[in-house]
């Protein structure tokens, strides 16, 4: 199971949230964000609507100031349980008012309070269905014990495969053995290599888990510290369910609990290569070593892995949830929350010195302008490239000069390179500044570029309005022409802003574009310059390559 789409209302953290845009070709889903922010509140969506199937909508009839977000009880009472949500899937498959014929294996769920300190079974009797997953959290505040259930799952699977027909009259101890528990003791070993996972030694005598560690023989899964017991779980967990729960969607809250962030990262790699083919892998987590090992396998496999972002999110209105652009920006956004003011150490492989102020006024966007516009711009196919704004281009010319040694012994092997506005130069002037290494903007300044025709027409069509496009190019010579009388070059595009913006506003009836032009332009205009349109290729060539 993949899944395409989710809605929600009145539930946990969301009054209404939407989340669009997850691809079938994603196998790994990454709910990213500070404490509190929502990412278990998702989960809590996905449990409600596996145990609603199971058991009817009654369930949860008697919590519902731990499910629905309105505290008035008359609102509490008209809640209209799955009319409030929503899940489609990549399949066809939907979760809507009709919920029960819900496969029970579409969601298979991990809660954040996995701890169990000690293995000691004395008795054995016949294991519920796997599939029913009888032990599953009620919530995603609730205790997680599975350790002790898979280990009586292990010994009631090995008596069924020798008195059934299951295996051979010539099958082996080693084999029974190996069958079930060599991918385990594989992936552990890979993870821990110091431990060895033995086996469930002999189940008559006091059952538990053995291992081997170090010159340690025969040591007890309740001798393993807590990020050891911790990684053994879960690996266990999935190598068992996986067999079973093969179109699923497996969700982990925190997978790093009691792990350094190197163990993180590797427990995650071998948690995504165990997940089925048709599954798909959900975690909640602001771990630096779950990111940095997700980052790695985004690098790794384009598509396979999407970032949900949480942080910022007002989940007191209506919040429409994309996945995240992977740039620089959102890694450094999300490192934060891990690794605080350490974030700043994730350097740019390219610096690019640009025009604009260096600081601003409280309040004002103007502060960097060029900078902004040019991360937005470019954000999705460079995202490790930093835009820095130094001043006038006699600024970016001279101060450039004294940065850029600074860097390169700061940051190994960083590029630096400086670009401007072509603005009134000359060809001869423009061919001075390109010997010295200076790139020249082949249009007049940036604003050329954010307000050309091809840029308003996308403006248009995102907005829903692609017929207001004559209008809108009409308001923008109305305003060029209205510059000019002003004493303006024709191609001066930023002093005309200020009036097409208002325009803008005013014919395309925007509202949170942005509350000045310079904001308009960083937040709304510069996000339309994307690659596959002829404005972007143009700014491309003229500022990277």
């Amino acid at each position: 199971m993949k899944i395409r789409s989710i809605y929600c209302k009145e539930f946990k953290r969301f009054s209404e949230l939407s989340v669009k845009g997850l691809t079938q070709e994603a196998k790994l889903i990454c709910l990213v964000g500070p404490n509190g922010a929502g990412k278990s509140s998702l989960f809590d969506i996905f449990n409600y609507c596996i145990r609603s199937t199971k058991s009817g909508y009654g369930n949860y009839e008697g919590e519902p100031d731990y499910i629905i977000k309105v505290s008035n009880q008359v609102e509490q009472k008209t809640w209209r349980h799955f009319e409030n949500i929503e899940i489609e899937f990549h399949d066809g498959e939907t979760i809507n008012s009709t919920p029960r014929n819900l496969r029970k294996e579409t969601f298979y769920i991990r809660s954040g309070y996995r701890h169990e300190a000690d293995v000691d079974v004395r008795s054995f009797q016949r294991q519920d269905d796997i599939i029913a997953d009888s032990s599953r959290p009620k919530s995603m505040i609730s205790a997680d014990k599975r350790v002790a259930e898979n280990y009586m799952r292990i010994v009631a699977d090995s008596v069924e495969s020798i008195f059934s027909d299951r295996l051979m009259d010539t099958s082996t101890k080693a084999e029974i053995r190996e069958r079930l528990i060599g991918k385990v003791a594989i992936s552990l070993s890979r993870l821990l290599p110091h431990l060895k996972f033995e086996g469930v030694g002999n189940p008559m005598e006091k059952g538990t888990f053995y291992f081997t560690k170090g010159a340690a023989k025969n040591w007890k899964y309740k001798n393993l510290s807590a990020g050891e017991k911790a990684a053994f779980d879960l690996l266990l967990d999935l190598a068992i369910k996986a067999e079973v729960f093969t179109d699923t969607v497996f969700c982990i809250d925190e997978p790093e609990l009691h792990l350094h962030s190197e163990l993180q990262a590797r427990l995650l790699e071998e948690i995504f290569g165990m997940v089925p083919e048709k599954s798909q892998l959900w975690i909640a987590t602001h771990s630096i070593g779950m990111m940095r090992k997700a980052k790695e396998l985004a690098e790794r496999s384009p598509g396979a892995v999407l970032f949900l972002d949480f942080d910022g999110r007002d989940f007191d209105q209506r919040v429409e949830m994309k996945p995240a652009i992977v740039s620089r920006l959102f890694w450094k956004k999300a490192f934060s929350v891990a690794i605080g003011d350490l974030a700043d150490l994730i350097a740019p492989s390219h610096v690019v010195f640009c025009e604009g102020s260096q600081s601003t006024t409280t309040g004002s966007r103007s502060g960097e302008f060029d900078a902004k516009c040019y991360r937005g711009i470019f954000e999705e196919e460079f995202p490790d490239i930093e835009f820095i704004s130094l001043g006038s281009a006699s600024e970016v010319e001279k101060n450039a000069l004294l940065l850029i040694p600074v860097f390169r012994q700061v940051i190994a092997k960083i590029a630096v390179s400086r670009v401007v506005d072509r603005d009134d130069r000359s060809e001869s002037e423009i061919d001075e500044l390109r010997s010295k290494g200076i790139r020249v903007l082949s249009k007049r300044h940036i604003e050329s570029f954010l307000f050309d025709d091809e840029v308003l027409r996308r403006l248009c069509e995102s907005v829903g309005k692609p017929e207001k496009a004559d209008e809108v190019l009409a308001a923008k010579s109305a305003a060029l022409a209205a510059s000019v009388n002003r004493n303006n070059a024709s191609d001066d595009y930023k002093s005309m802003s200020a009036d097409l913006y208002v325009a803008l506003k005013r014919i395309l009836q925007l509202t949170g574009c942005g509350n000045t032009k310079e904001a308009f332009c960083i937040d709304t205009l510069a996000p339309l310059v994307v690659r596959g349109t002829a404005v972007y290729q143009q700014i491309r060539t003229d500022v990277i390559s």
